[in-house]
């Protein structure tokens, strides 16, 4: 752990790599707690940069100097590694410095912890794999046979970081740049709670890792990095809707048929318990709000819904839907933003000539698709496949022109022409199917 704010000279700490910190022993070992910071003389100011989180995080442009000498200064571990042996890496402790730094110092503000991983973690807490060469890195058939020795423990370890960062608001992306495979199926909570990103690639060196990683800071006009962070992104179906119009406020009142059934995404639950969650779940499931740590231009989840009617009452002619979507997130200015997005939409019976007319099949595709890999990670694959057919064929049967008995009959209208073609490849791609290809990748692609 480097100290940035000593500009006199290089100053570091190192913790041991066979060793699990709690959040606590990282703040005294660093100095963060207050107790800690020893007090200056009677009438002499306390320099800013010798205590607290300034030690550690500052602005670019004032660190620039001692920044560039750390990175230029970096050498490989000199000591020797044994034909027959892995080099020790300790990845899973420097994560869980990184998050403890960052939550002890910015709570609940936002913030990326980076993770440039060049091999499997082998040493302490959250390891992969031991560093003997000959214990082979696990794969799919030794997960479906439970004979993998560290596999649940590290889940275990990744987790409990994942949910200490995703709390605090703090993104975690994963750069891995390694031939063979680095624990990113271990791993996959940390961006999967937080939005981090994902980079898979053979080296640091390629243009492809070079070209993502500078993409990460793309600015806008302004000059402001595209990131949003710490957001809460909130789904109302059944209160009172806020629209704003330039400077009037309008408020309508909202239906009470639409139920939230989940949320597909990158994001944890914020367990808020409305009128308008529903019984049936979908992915993250039980409440009508979620917090997502980062947002880019490009962050898309998919909001589930089920249509709810007292028993025996059908809708009414014409009626509508009315949603409201409403994110609140830090601004990468500092600014905090508040978007709200109402929606209306007007209700029809399922198989009726309006829903088939106004059927998207690409974003179906992409919300089914959602909810296969969502069901993949928890169930069998030919479970996965067998459900996937039961919906493509109801849809089928509601929306398709056939006679019975005579398969030469079938016809889909225009707007439902390619969907079976996306379930077909669905079921054969990369996100379901994981033969050929190792428990990283199958973790990536999903």
């Amino acid at each position: 752990m480097h100290e940035i704010g000593y500009a006199e000279c290089s100053k570091s700490y190192v913790f041991r790599g066979g060793k699990e910190y709690s959040p606590k022993q990282i703040q005294d070992m660093l100095g963060l707690s207050s107790q800690n910071r020893a007090a200056p003389r009677p009438g002499q100011p306390m320099p800013q940069a010798s205590f607290g989180a300034a030690r550690f995080l500052m602005p670019v442009q004032q660190c620039e100097f001692q920044l560039t000498g750390i990175l230029e200064s970096l050498i490989r571990d000199p000591w020797p590694v044994a034909n027959d042996k892995r080099p020790l890496r300790c990845t899973g402790v420097a994560l869980s410095v990184a998050v403890g730094l960052l939550e002890t110092t910015y709570p609940n503000t936002g913030g990326r912890v980076m993770l440039f991983a060049g091999g499997p973690a082998t040493e302490g807490p959250g390891m992969v794999v031991s560093n003997e060469l000959k214990e082979p890195i696990r794969s799919h058939h030794d997960i479906e046979r439970d004979s993998v020795k560290h596999y649940k423990r590290a889940i275990k370890f990744y987790e409990a970081l994942a949910k200490r960062a995703s709390n605090n608001g703090h993104a975690v992306d994963l750069f891995a740049g390694c031939l063979d495979q680095v624990g990113l199926l271990e791993m996959k909570s940390l961006p999967n709670s937080t939005n981090g990103v994902i980079v898979l690639s053979d080296s640091f060196a390629t243009s492809i890792f070079k070209q993502s990683f500078l993409r990460l800071f793309n600015k806008d006009d302004q000059g402001h990095l595209q990131m949003g962070f710490n957001a809460t992104f909130d789904v109302q179906v059944s209160t009172t809707c806020m629209h704003i119009y330039s400077s009037n406020l309008f408020l309508s009142q909202t239906t009470k048929e639409l139920k939230v059934s989940g949320l597909i995404g990158h994001a944890i639950s914020a367990a808020k318990k409305s009128a308008c969650v529903g019984e049936t779940e979908i992915g993250i499931g039980q409440t009508s709000a979620w917090k997502i740590n980062t947002l880019t231009p490009h962050t898309a989840t998919a909001v589930y819904f089920e249509v709810v009617t007292p028993a025996g009452q059908p809708l009414q002619q014409g009626s509508r839907g009315l949603i409201q979507f409403v994110t609140h997130y830090q601004h990468s200015s500092g600014q905090q933003r508040l978007r709200v997005t109402t929606i209306a939409r007007n209700f029809a019976e399922a198989g009726s000539p309006s829903v088939a007319a106004s059927f998207d099949q690409e974003a179906s595709a992409v919300l089914m698709s959602r909810i296969a890999v969502f069901k993949a990670e928890i169930d069998d694959s030919p479970d996965v496949l067998r459900w996937l057919d039961r919906m493509l064929i109801r849809l089928c049967q509601k929306f398709a022109d056939y006679r019975k008995e005579d398969p030469t009959s079938f016809r889909l209208t225009d707007n439902f022409s390619i969907y079976p073609q996306f379930m077909f490849h669905l079921r054969r791609s990369q996100f379901l199917q994981v033969f050929n290809n190792s428990p990283d990748e199958t973790a990536f692609y999903r």
